[in-house]
């Protein structure tokens, strides 16, 4: 039996999600059905209605226990940890699967011949393990020229949030153009401090607040 691991688990993490990961080679581990009932529902008291999905991992030697919320996530994790010297949760090693800095990021150019890579390299100077681009496309299938990616913020305690976060407007390209990057701490950001503000228009570029 391997000790936790990673491996299984994407690169944007999993969200809400403890692994809890069997590492006595000696003994046996416990079933599936005794670890919900001992562990889950006895000692960090769980109910049915506050996991999202209850797992085992065979490649990890583990079981994967997704919550509902971030707020529950938080608090089992405390628990777990605070009796993780006695028995039997002793036999487990602890690990959140949780990246709470992981972020969908929508970018908008309108000069739409901007290449991805371009974009993606950009957001590289702020964001870590940022994914391909995804072209957004309106109810009649058309792409709208938005474009969504995947990443993981970077850790600054002088930023929104405790994150380095890439600027809301830059340029981009031999043109310049002007080009939105938005993520919903961006938005929260700027719309605490422009309650009012729902469209706003410059150059090449339209930001439309949802």
């Amino acid at each position: 039996m391997q000790n936790t691991s990673t491996r299984s688990v994407p690169g944007i993490g999993l969200a809400n999600t403890i692994r809890f990961a069997w590492k006595e080679k000696e003994l046996e581990p416990l079933g599936r059905e005794t670890f919900g009932r001992i562990i889950l529902m006895g000692i960090l008291k769980l109910t049915v209605k506050d996991v999202f999905c209850f797992q085992g991992n065979s490649l990890e030697g583990a079981y994967d226990v997704a919550l509902h919320t971030e707020e529950k996530h938080d608090d089992i994790l405390r628990r777990a940890r605070a009796v993780g010297g006695e028995r039997p949760m002793c036999h487990y090693e602890i690990t959140s699967l949780a990246k709470n800095n992981f972020r969908v990021v929508t970018v908008n150019i309108y000069n739409p011949y901007v290449k991805d890579e371009e974009v993606r390299a950009f957001l590289g100077r702020y964001m870590d393990n940022v994914s391909s681009a995804r072209h957004l496309k309106d109810s009649l299938g058309f792409w709208n020229g938005r474009r969504g990616f995947q990443a993981l913020l970077r850790e600054d305690p002088k930023g929104h949030g405790g994150y380095l976060h890439p600027p809301a407007m830059f340029s981009l390209g031999a043109d310049g153009d002007i080009v939105l990057c938005t993520s919903a701490s961006i938005l929260q950001a700027l719309y605490g401090l422009w309650p009012h503000l729902r469209l706003v228009q410059r150059k090449k570029m339209q930001i439309l607040w949802i």
